[in-house]
């Protein structure tokens, strides 16, 4: 009796230190832009010192892809204007550091540079093919800073880019958005609400955006 409960407390400790993984789906996308709580893992951004909070935001912005990453930047500028203009998270301003992601060579060393050198604390964006992204998230999981990967969520927003945020995106940049606008614009206002609200598992798994809800995030 002595031995099953001593085994089991082991059982129970390790299973604790095991770091815990977020996949944030659909429905946790709709939670998070309802009650600003999107657990994505963020001890480097509870942890940030300053009055800035700086965010590496990386997309593809040469070639092919090129096209869709200026619109995914404009996105991600587009938010934390707003953010900031209302005050930013906690008082505190967003800092975007903007990489181009359109080599997978030179995204993997640039999300590097931008944990390492740049202090980031958090990392928005996209990788230009799976092997970049598996090496972006395995670097930002050793340093513990959230990796929200925007790749996934185009394909399933291309239709469904809510009105008021195509007419705010126009009178800004002078063009209707492309679907990358809204995804990485959905990903920093919902990040900034779990800063915010200073939600944290305390590991960094991987949050990744599916699709984002209609007029979500969108005032």
């Amino acid at each position: 009796m002595m031995a099953g409960k001593r085994d089991a407390r082991i059982g129970a400790a390790a299973q604790s230190r095991k770091p815990a993984r977020t996949m944030l789906s659909r429905r946790a996308l709709l939670f998070g832009a309802g009650s600003g709580a999107l657990l994505t893992g963020a001890p480097a951004v509870a942890c940030a010192r300053g009055d800035l909070i700086r965010i590496g935001h990386l997309t593809p912005r040469a070639g092919l892809l090129g096209p869709l990453g200026d619109h995914a930047v404009m996105g991600v500028q587009l938010a934390a204007e707003e953010i900031n203009a209302a005050g930013g998270v906690n008082g505190r301003r967003i800092e975007l550091l903007l990489a181009d992601a359109s080599d997978p060579q030179g995204a993997c060393a640039r999300a590097a540079r931008l944990i390492a050198c740049d202090h980031a604390a958090l990392l928005i964006g996209k990788a230009p093919c799976t092997a970049a992204r598996v090496a972006i998230e395995r670097a930002a999981k050793r340093a513990r800073v959230p990796f929200v990967d925007t790749g996934a969520g185009a394909a399933h927003a291309a239709l469904d880019v809510p009105e008021r945020f195509v007419a705010v995106f126009a009178r800004r940049y002078g063009k209707p958005p492309q679907a990358p606008a809204w995804v990485d614009y959905c990903a920093l206002r919902i990040a900034a609400r779990s800063i915010g609200a200073e939600a944290t598992t305390g590991h960094v798994g991987r949050a990744e955006v599916i699709a984002p809800p209609r007029n979500a995030c969108v005032r």
